[in-house]
């Protein structure tokens, strides 16, 4: 569910940035480095339309999920939510 199907990175729809792969209905972060996220390489997200969003880090044995409604999807707020998560670790 977690290997990534991906050998070229396609933006899927348009959502999945292209230093992301793609698992079993989800985006993986290969390599953070790129991303400019705070989280491990192998952790995985997805969003929904009115801006949900959920991730998983296993290697934090961390799983962030921050609901909100909101038409158009607002990703500001989700990824400070993110980013306080993994400064509350250190």
């Amino acid at each position: 569910m977690r290997t990534d199907t991906l050998e070229v990175r396609p933006h899927i729809g348009g959502t999945l940035p292209a230093y992301a792969g793609f698992g079993l209905t989800f985006a993986i972060n290969p390599d953070p480095g790129k991303s400019g996220e705070p989280a491990s390489a192998g952790s995985y997200w997805w969003g929904g339309a009115a801006g949900t969003s959920f991730w998983i880090d296993p290697k934090e044995h961390m799983v962030g999920i921050f609901l909100i409604n909101m038409m158009p999807p607002e990703h500001t707020a989700a990824s400070q939510f993110q980013q306080l998560a993994y400064l509350a670790l250190e």
